[in-house]
């Protein structure tokens, strides 16, 4: 799954460095990473266009930051990096992420967020 998920995204095993604002941003993000990367691997190897990999690789990559943030800010890095997933995100999208700017982009960022909640919540019917 690694070897794929680097043919298409080769920076994804570092996002935990780009997301970390504070040393213990770090450990969190891996965490957070290990949630991403079947979701990464199935929008890789899947049936979508080019471009529709993409948006959504680089959306996922846009809420991993913003819940690092919000982590980071709570200071609670207790919880739980799939019960935060399942807060955060839901049917409607994810958690608001400052770096968008148009309604599109919000458009964008939404659906991608409800593809991985739906994808969460089927993994969490299967074993983990």
């Amino acid at each position: 799954m690694k070897e794929e998920i680097k043919a298409h995204v080769p920076d994804f095993y570092d996002w935990p460095h780009r997301w970390m604002g504070v040393d213990e941003d770090l450990a969190y993000g891996e965490k957070l990473l290990k949630h991403f990367e079947p979701f990464v691997f199935e929008i890789t190897t899947g049936q979508l266009a080019k471009k529709t990999k993409k948006k959504h690789i680089d959306n996922l990559w846009l809420a991993g930051g913003e819940l690092i943030r919000r982590i980071s800010d709570e200071e609670n890095y207790n919880i739980d990096p799939k019960e935060l997933i399942l807060e955060c995100f839901g049917d409607d999208g994810g958690l608001y992420c400052r770096h968008l700017e148009t309604e599109d982009q919000f458009k964008s960022y939404d659906s991608s967020c409800r593809k991985f909640y739906k994808f969460m919540k089927q993994r969490g019917n299967q074993s983990d």
